[in-house]
This record gives structure tokens, sequence and C-alpha cells, in this order.
């Protein structure tokens, strides 16, 4: 909720470790599936940011989970 990005759990300290993440994921073969999980409380430019290096960087399989939590129960 406080716009931290993290990568399987861990905090991402710097824009090149975000960077170098999204590199390795897009050199993998076969290409694995990117998932992207935004805390609710996020702020869209911080998801849409994440969102956008990574298809810069050559990410071509890239979802969003954790959707749940949007849902009024």
């Amino acid at each position: 909720f406080d716009n931290t990005i993290t990568w399987n759990g861990q905090p991402v300290g710097s824009e090149d470790e975000l960077q170098a993440h999204l590199r390795e994921i897009a050199s993998a073969q076969p290409k694995p599936e990117f998932h992207i999980q935004p805390n609710r409380l996020a702020d869209y430019k911080t998801v849409v940011h994440v969102m956008a290096d990574a298809q810069r960087l050559g990410v071509t399989q890239m979802g969003i989970v954790g959707q749940e939590q949007f849902v009024d129960q």
C-alpha cells in the first residue's frame, strides 16, 4: 500500500534491480508468465510503471493476480 515494489516477497531496492529481474524473465526459455499482484491501495501509476517496464524489456506473458481483494463481500 506504500507503493513499495517487491519481487517474490523481497523489497526491490532500485529501478535497476527491477529491470534486472524483468530482463531475466524476458530472456528465459521457455518464456515464463510474469504475475503482478498489486495491493488494492497501491497507486495506479506504480502498477502501470512495472507493467510498462516489463513490456518494454520484452516480457511477453503477463498476468494480474489477486484481484479477489477488489470484490466487495
